[in-house]
């Protein structure tokens, strides 16, 4: 393929019979020719097959197949998109007999595809071959029990019993908010639902808190019509409903929104009710539609209506964030027939009451919505809330998992032996729910160093009452005992925590300002230090050096000598390089030029000179330029003309405050004939003497 470089590809239509049914079988390549416009990437698509199959009595079959490849499940669409086309605008190479033969199969008529907007039918096999697809995906969900788009349809579309008066009862006492309007004088309290005017001299603000002039009771202040969220909405609200098949539970999420007058949120709750999401669990499967959408937008959320319920990739990310959840008084009932029967919605809403007793490391908040799905899909949840382990269930919900505490459970995992990276017998340390995500990474991260021998599990409980973090002790572990390196490691955070106290007190009893800084980063210290020290190839297995009395000053030590270390590595650098540049020296009509004998002097030039070469001599130390001096004969000790070469080219020669040498006519025949003569030309001399032309 080739001859026609505005072709994109070419089809090849075959149809063979496979146990008894007739297959439409295209064979599509891309035209390596085809120009592609220079500013765009270069094609990455695969050749592929398209296989059709119609069936009696059941779905249409399609799927893709990339040449040498697997059966990936793709649409024509998909398939072309690498190579920056697509079946509606493709300019394809096709036989009359095989455009034929997609027509016959398509159904299409001469006449229509006359009239269509392409004048070919890849268009139309697209959208075939997307509904089979589409078709196939959903059987296949049905069979194995997961949802399918019009699975939404079984959710009721009555309220349910008893959220209007929980709306009552428990939203509406808590919306302490004023809308004010532009002027910032009047505005409507929907804490007392009267209309007032702000005390003279007194303005509301946007985001301001004020107490109501009215009521007397502290409200947030809102401008009528601003960007914020609570002008327009008071809150979301979500609930439990069963499903019209007795098995599916339903989560329904209602947005309400703010009505000018107070009362009639009083009156008649229901008409400011919008539903906007609705969850739904059905066997270990989780689903979510959405009826309306939200894009961020000059500093605020802009909302639109969908024109029906729309499927979403992620259940778990609950709209808007935010809600009040009613939980019905028969939720037992409710959730009765469905996987969630063991489910201890009660026990999660109990959380909450119990906020304030709970150490504020291991309270999590609540994301009830999160909890349910969470509950359905992954076995370990019930497992571990069931066994008291509430508070690592809580930090799952409202996602308080990090990036390295992320996998750090075996959610999916049928029983709690296989869900911890370490023995179970180590949760029996501690109490249940004084396990939080932290604790357990702690432990995890232990049981690490147990494998790789670094410890044994006799030591883990000495490793627990550290109070650093065990990466900054990993490579003392390496040279003593866990008990010697944790009691000098708590020693030092302990002199450090004293020396703190200590300054925080002298400075308020100056009545100066004074930080505290943790103690906590004297691990790190440590850690640096123990770095130092193998660089420095100090011995650690010598107690003296492990463990220095003083940490804080030896690591001051550590730094200083790798100060001096690197120093003199980079003066015996410096050396060599002049060393290999000495045999450039040259001399000639009164002046001469040599490589910079030391940094010490590339320093002198700069400062004389009123330039930056001082800055030149790590680099001239690694290699990466040569920095020579140009003098005048007669006073071989005054700084006159300071050159770079690099890569056998001057890259600069410059005097007094950075003026060029081109400059200077004596100067620039001078380099012109030295780079001639020593640099470019003269084989390398032995003798390191400068040599005087003739």
């Amino acid at each position: 393929m080739g001859r026609n470089d505005r072709q994109h590809l070419r089809v090849t239509v075959a149809q063979p019979v496979t146990d008894g049914h007739r297959v439409l079988l295209l064979t599509v390549t891309r035209n390596q020719n085809h120009q592609i416009a220079p500013w765009r990437a270069e094609p990455v698509g695969q050749d592929f097959r398209l296989v059709c199959c119609k069936t009696k009595g059941a779905e249409d079959v399609a799927y893709i197949t990339e040449l040498g490849k697997g059966a990936p499940r793709k649409t024509l669409e998909e398939a072309v998109r690498g190579w920056q086309t697509s079946p509606a605008t493709c300019y394809p190479e096709i036989s009359e007999k095989d455009e034929a033969i997609l027509c016959r199969w398509l159904g299409v008529t001469p006449m229509q595809k006359k009239e269509s907007r392409y004048n070919h039918a890849l268009d139309m096999l697209n959208d075939w071959t997307t509904e089979a697809i589409k078709i196939a995906k959903e059987r296949e969900s049905r069979e194995k029990g997961d949802f399918v788009d019009d699975d939404v349809d079984l959710c009721p579309e009555e309220l349910p019993a008893g959220l209007l008066d929980y709306i009552r009862r428990a939203i509406l006492p808590e919306d302490d908010v004023l809308i004010y309007k532009k002027g910032n004088v009047r505005g409507t309290c929907y804490l007392c639902g009267h209309k007032v005017t702000a005390q003279p001299g007194q303005r509301f603000v946007q985001y301001g808190i004020a107490d109501c002039p009215f009521c007397g009771q502290r409200v947030r202040t809102f401008l009528d019509g601003g960007a914020a969220f609570a002008a327009e909405n008071l809150e979301n609200v979500a609930t439990i409903q069963l499903g019209t098949d007795g098995v599916t539970l339903f989560i329904r999420q209602w947005r309400i929104l703010r009505p000018d007058d107070p009362d009639t949120l009083r009156e008649d709750p229901a008409s400011c009710m919008k539903e906007v999401a609705r969850y739904a669990v059905r066997g270990k499967y989780a689903a979510k539609w959405q009826k309306e959408a939200k894009e961020a937008y000059c500093m605020r959320a802009y909302r639109y209506d969908l024109r029906a319920w729309v499927r979403v990739k992620n259940p778990a990310n609950v709209y808007d964030g935010g809600y009040y959840f009613f939980i019905p008084e028969n939720w037992r009932e409710i959730v009765a027939t469905t996987s969630l029967k063991y489910i201890d919605l009660a026990g999660y809403e109990a959380r909450r009451e119990s906020a304030k007793k709970l150490k504020e490391e291991t309270y999590y908040g609540q994301n009830m919505i999160r909890f349910i799905l969470d509950w359905a899909r992954y076995p370990a949840v019930e497992l571990f809330w069931k066994a008291g382990y509430t508070n690592l269930v809580a930090a799952k919900a409202v996602g308080a998992m990090t990036k390295e505490t992320r996998n750090i459970i075996r959610w999916s995992a049928r029983s709690i032996k296989e869900a911890t990276r370490f023995p179970a017998r180590l949760l029996r340390r501690k109490k249940p729910n004084d396990w939080g995500i932290d604790e357990l990474k702690r432990m995890t991260d232990l049981w690490d160093l147990v494998n790789e021998g670094v410890i044994t599990e006799r030591e883990i409980p000495t490793l627990e009452d550290c109070k650093v973090d065990h990466k900054d002790i990993y490579t003392a572990l390496q040279h003593s005992t866990a008990y010697r390196v944790v009691k000098y490691i708590n020693g030092q955070y302990d002199l450090k925590d004293q020396e703190e106290k200590r300054l925080a007190a002298e400075a308020k009893k100056k009545k100066r300002y004074y930080s505290r800084h943790d103690p906590a980063h004297i691990g790190g210290t440590y850690r640096d230090y123990l770095e130092d020290c193998a660089r420095l190839e100090l011995n650690l297995d010598d107690r003296a050096v492990l463990f220095p009395p003083d940490l804080t000053a030896a690591h001051q030590r550590t730094i200083e000598m790798l100060r001096h270390k690197e120093i003199r590595a980079k003066a015996q650098g410096f050396k060599k390089a002049v060393k290999k540049l000495e045999p450039l020296a040259w001399e000639k009509a009164g002046l001469l030029i040599r490589p910079a004998k030391t940094a010490k002097e590339l320093k002198g030039e700069g400062a004389a000179l009123h330039h930056c070469v001082g800055g030149y001599a790590e680099r001239m130390a690694r290699g990466e330029t040569a920095i020579f001096l140009i003098r005048q004969a007669s006073a071989p000790g005054e700084p006159f003309y300071t050159l770079e070469l690099k890569n056998k080219q001057v890259v600069q020669c410059r005097t007094k405050f950075n003026q060029s040498y081109e400059q200077n006519a004596q100067v620039h025949a001078f380099v012109k004939e030295w780079m001639a003569t020593m640099v470019l030309k003269t084989k390398k001399q032995k003798s390191t003497k400068a040599r005087k032309a003739a």
